[in-house]
């Protein structure tokens, strides 16, 4: 009897110690795996926080509501600030509202003042474009017309 219980106590401590092998094992892996993972989404927010950064602008939006071929003025500007891929370049300044061109005709060189008009109507808090706007005003006589039909020559081939 005393055999059997000896034999008993060694299997189930030999139980144990396995047991407490194994868990000791998938502590080791379960917290390597979170290590990594940490380190995984800490890459990926840098990553992340870089984008963002490098897509911050700071532009001018109308604090009004601008009308095709209404001057622009700086005092219709705020700057705000806009996350956008687009360049730096591609949205309005204010030294393109405010705008100087040198005379090239005459040897003394002046800048001269210009304005800037807007091309389309632009509402307020709208990011405006460089392409939103034109350098000479667009006068009340402009026309669209419409073509309904074009003439193609017969020796119109494929391709």
């Amino acid at each position: 009897m005393l055999r059997i219980r000896k034999r008993v106590t060694f299997n189930v401590t030999i139980l144990v110690l396995i047991i407490i092998v194994i868990m000791a094992i998938e502590a080791t892996g379960g917290g390597f795996f979170i290590y990594t993972q940490i380190n995984n989404y800490k890459e990926q927010i840098s990553s992340l926080t870089t984008e963002i950064t490098s897509n911050k602008k700071i532009i001018l939006v109308p604090n009004i509501d601008i009308t095709a071929g209404q001057e622009l003025k700086l005092d219709m500007f705020s700057k705000a600030l806009v996350y956008a891929s687009a360049p730096q370049d591609t949205y309005l300044s204010q030294a393109d509202v405010e705008g100087t061109q040198q005379e090239k005709n005459t040897e003394v060189v002046e800048d001269m003042k210009i304005g800037r008009w807007a091309l389309i109507d632009i509402a307020a808090g709208t990011p405006v474009l460089k392409t939103m706007v034109v350098d000479e005003k667009i006068s009340h006589d402009l026309r669209n017309e419409e073509f309904n039909s074009f003439l193609l020559q017969s020796d119109v081939a494929k391709d």
